[in-house]
């Protein structure tokens, strides 16, 4: 991770290469101990803290199944159950097993932009470009709950009496929707797209919105007023912890861009529910296998649809500046707590320890942000987006990724074994090599030990030395072969999945 986040401070502690000159011996010095010495480096397993510590990753694992190219959002219900909305084409997943996407609703629509539950156990899918939401019922019976009159159904929450919210665009438009289906129009803001939606305990509504990036709270009889107008021009993704400050990602930097059809697909009146298995239930419920079409809900209020669809700002270009989660807090004070390059922020999530998750799109990544403010790199996604995530009541993270459609659980547990390789130090002439320090945490039943290999080319290769016996102590001596560079290498290791060493200052002399 680029940004401001502040680096641990340190002494530094000065060791000596021996170089061989015509006209004697000249010292140098190489420490590293700070978050940007280490993500210059290749990590296996590992997450690199902004305080400048190496720590094991937490496990995770990829969830089979998914067949769309774009997994667009997740979410859960009370049990604890989760869903997942893709597109291309648009298709509702439940995650059996915590480890396979087993297909239950495959809609005529392109994307299932948004999903979610309510009390009731019932299920909804907002999507995209028709602007239609399906409701899959507790009864496992699934039809059409309303047609709005806007393409994209960005985001959905359900408030305490099932009253559904849609945030939308292009026409920027807060949609309030009753149990039975009506829709109204709650709040008709000046702005294109609200992108994002949640709701507190006294079922206030706050949205993200684009292209002014303002952070709206609307009272629960239709009041709005700006919690924040970021520089940014996209307020792309909303949390809220449970003392009731809200977290504000930033999309902003180019246009978003996602795959639209060539032409305008038919509407069609029938949609395909497909049970889980042959010969059971559909997450306990029974689905049929012909969907009926509801006629659309008249409108109470409502606009005009728009005569064309904008491309959706819920993709990638390539953002010109940083992108930042803001934290807003009751008091109305505004703090910048994460800052990212070259990257949209996407998602934002809570877990119940009031740590803050972030996903990243066109430089992909998955962070992690504790009440101190620190962070941590946890994982790196092939795939060039990670578009959503969400956090279980069991503080089990899933993220979901686009370009390849894919969801990966990330648990609070960590790995077993991980690996850091440094980068590769030039000391620009033949050097003969003393000790390898280093400064750690070791709880009982983790271990660290750390190796180096040494050559006379930048990039290592055959002709280097092999990886050194590992040394267990700090102060060792380094038996790898005098040479102009050198690289070393740290394994970590638990045999107790819930804690892990921490790797601090490595220094070579």
């Amino acid at each position: 991770m680029k940004g401001f986040l502040s680096l641990k401070t340190f002494t530094l502690l000065t060791f000596i290469f021996l170089s061989s000159h015509a006209n004697g011996t000249t010292t140098n010095m190489w420490t590293q101990s700070t978050e940007s010495d280490f993500s210059k480096g290749i990590t296996q397993n590992v997450s690199v803290h902004s305080n400048g510590e190496i720590r094991l990753s937490p496990k995770t694992e990829a969830i089979s199944g998914i067949k769309g190219a774009f997994v667009w959002s997740i979410t859960t219900d009370l049990q604890n159950k989760v869903f997942v909305g893709t597109g291309d084409p648009g298709t509702v997943y439940f995650i059996k097993n915590d480890s396979e996407a087993v297909e239950i609703f495959k809609s005529p629509e392109l994307y299932i932009q948004s999903i979610t539950t309510d009390k009731h156990g019932n299920l909804y899918a907002g999507t995209a470009p028709r602007g239609i939401i399906y409701k899959i019922d507790n009864k496992g019976e699934a039809a059409v709950f309303c047609s709005l009159p806007v393409p994209y159904i960005w985001d959905m929450a359900v408030d305490d009496d099932s009253n559904l919210f849609a945030a939308t665009g292009n026409e920027g438009i807060l949609f309030k929707i009753s149990p039975d289906g009506v829709p109204s129009v709650f709040f008709d803001s000046p702005e294109t797209n609200l992108l994002d939606i949640l709701l507190d305990k006294h079922n206030s509504v706050y949205v993200g919105t684009e292209p002014n990036g303002l952070v709206y709270k609307i009272s629960p009889s239709g009041q709005p007023e700006v919690l924040y107008d970021a520089i940014e021009g996209e307020i792309h993704t909303l949390a809220m912890d449970s003392l009731g400050n809200i977290y504000a990602g930033t999309a902003s930097g180019a246009q978003a861009q996602v795959p639209v059809a060539s032409t305008a697909q038919p509407i069609v009146q029938t949609g395909v529910v497909t049970p889980l298995f042959k010969d059971e239930k559909a997450w306990d419920l029974n689905l049929p296998q012909e969907l009926p079409m509801a006629h659309p809900a008249p409108m109470q209020s409502q606009k005009p649809a728009a005569k064309d669809a904008e491309i959706p700002p819920k993709a990638t270009g390539f953002p010109i500046a940083p992108n930042y989660v803001y934290k807003i807090t009751k008091d109305g004070i505004i703090q910048k707590i994460f800052e990212i390059s070259q990257a949209f922020i996407l998602g934002v999530s809570m877990d119940t320890l009031n740590n803050l998750y972030v996903v990243t799109g066109n430089n992909p990544g998955v962070y992690k942000i504790c009440a101190d403010q620190t962070s941590t790199s946890l994982l790196n996604i092939e795939e060039t987006q990670v578009l959503c995530c969400l956090n279980t009541n069991n503080n089990e993270l899933y993220v979901g990724t686009g370009n390849f459609g894919k969801v990966y659980k990330i648990m609070p547990s960590f790995v077993g074994e991980g690996v850091f390789a440094s980068k590769v130090l030039d000391t620009t002439s033949l050097s003969n090599w003393g000790c390898i320090y280093w400064e750690d945490l070791q709880p009982e039943g983790t271990k660290i030990t750390l190796s180096t290999r040494s050559g006379n080319c930048e990039k290592p290769d055959h002709t280097w030395s092999g990886w050194s016996t590992s040394c267990t102590s700090s102060g060792e001596k380094i038996t790898s072969a005098p040479a102009r560079f050198i690289q070393y290498k740290a394994k970590l290791q638990t045999t107790n999945a819930d804690i892990t060493p921490a790797l601090k200052t490595v220094s070579l002399s």
